[in-house]
């Protein structure tokens, strides 16, 4: 099966996500003729050899033309790293980021018009481009709106977007779509994300690392997120939105055979690792591959048998467990040895939950030991997204399958609250959040 790894060294941005595909094999002719479809003009992509601690990688950049540039702008994230730094618009890509885009840890995104998700839908439903890319294209989008329309209050269709709504950005987003079919689609997986620590400056002033949008989108597709010692932003919205696309499983690499192996570079010169995303092409021994609208993890299975329980300390424990973070509790009648009727309560969690999970077992049960087994799962696609309705904006969670949304779950309790303050039927709001939401998927007007 075909694979590529994510090796996230010193973090993913789009430029760097697309340097490394670039360098692992493909075309960049191939890539800049299926570009081309997009019908934006006043772009190159500039690509050169640079060698970081002795590894020879590729560094790309999106040129745009002096006459495009319109006017510089404020980022709303500016460029992310290094502490205090301020940041400059130098068109310096690198680790920086869509706050000045890119990763680039350095780049410095932004110029041009800032567009919003319906625009650059359009955009890409109206190019040529093969109707995986346009979902794909789209659905990355889709994400980092849904995040940024969350953190600023607004609906997903008045948000603009600020560096990922420029010219460069989008060759960045739509160019790892289009880099990815160039390699044959294959199953995409990776190291578990790191992010650093510290601040950036924006518009707003200091903003944290994870910047909002990076945790927002990560979070709502449930890929955990770290922090290293490192007082630099790592990983940008766009990359963050290329993991929570396209990565199955996060994890050590395993039984995958390397063919080919690609280093995409930042600009910027790292304190404690060195810029770079390392991407791994080649084949998986691994039996079969999930559909592409599935993904995977492993996870870890807690399970204690129990037959001195009663039902109120039962309903406690699950009630504690998933208060801790477990991703679900439950427990299930048995029998136990001498014919004792039991229950068996099983917790699933992650694998940094299990000694606190299992102290909860110790402390608040009659258990003496505790089993765990690691767990693999596939699961749908799933993300939160915003349906703005006639009675107020509503979360949604969605699952995909063949680019369709599959099934969507409105917020219980935001509906109830809307209901009562609008004083209309529960019901209503319902329908209404169901109409809206199936206009999500509808293909913009020609």
């Amino acid at each position: 099966m075909k694979t590529l790894y994510l090796d996230i060294v010193g973090g993913i941005s789009g430029d760097m996500f697309l340097a490394a595909l670039i360098d692992v094999g493909v075309p960049q002719d191939a890539l800049n003729r299926e570009l081309q479809k997009l019908h934006l003009d006043g772009w190159h992509l500039h690509t050169e050899r640079r060698i970081v601690q002795g590894i020879s990688g590729t560094h790309l950049d999106v040129h745009q033309h002096e006459h495009f540039h319109e006017h510089e702008h404020a980022h709303e994230h500016e460029e992310p790293h290094h502490h205090e730094h301020e940041h400059s618009h130098d068109h310096d890509h690198g680790h920086t980021h869509e706050h000045d885009h890119g990763h680039s840890h350095g780049e410095a995104h932004g110029h041009g018009p800032h567009r919003g998700f319906t625009e650059i839908r359009n955009i890409i439903e109206s190019s040529g481009l093969s109707a995986w890319v346009k979902e794909r294209a789209v659905s990355l989008f889709l994400k980092i709106g849904t995040a940024e329309s969350k953190i600023h209050g607004k609906t997903l269709d008045t948000i603009h977007f600020h560096e990922v709504g420029a010219l460069d950005s989008i060759v960045d987003i739509v160019g790892a779509c289009i880099a990815l079919e160039l390699l044959g689609r294959p199953r995409v997986l990776a190291c578990r994300p790191t992010d650093g620590t510290g601040y950036v400056h924006c518009a707003h002033g200091k903003m944290p690392i994870p910047v909002p949008a990076t945790l927002a989108i990560l979070g709502a597709s449930g890929v955990p997120l770290s922090q290293c010692e490192e007082d630099s932003e790592m990983i940008t919205p766009t990359g963050a939105a290329i993991l929570a696309e396209f990565v199955e499983s996060f994890g050590p690499m395993q039984d995958v055979v390397a063919k080919k192996i690609g280093y995409g570079f930042g600009t910027r010169t790292l304190k404690t690792r060195p810029n770079m995303l390392r991407v791994v092409l080649g084949e998986s021994t691994a039996e079969e591959k999930a559909p592409e609208d599935w993904q995977t993890d492993q996870v870890e299975l807690l399970q204690t048998n129990l037959d001195d329980s009663t039902p109120e300390s039962l309903g406690y424990v699950l009630e504690r467990a998933l208060e801790l973070g477990a991703l679900d509790a439950w427990h299930t009648p048995i029998q136990m040895k001498k014919s004792r009727p039991a229950v068996e309560l099983s917790i699933l969690c992650n694998a940094s939950q299990l000694a606190q999970l299992s102290n909860l077992l110790f402390t608040e049960t009659g258990s003496i030991g505790v089993r765990h087994y690691p767990v693999s799962r596939f699961k749908l696609r799933r993300e939160t997204v915003e349906v703005g309705t006639v009675y107020g904006p509503v979360p949604v969670k969605i699952t995909r399958s063949g680019g369709k949304i599959l099934h969507a779950k409105p917020e219980h309790e935001v509906c109830r609250a809307l209901a009562r303050e609008k004083g209309v039927p529960l019901q209503e709001i319902l329908n209404t959040v169901q109409k809206e939401t199936a206009l999500l998927q509808k293909p913009p007007e020609k």
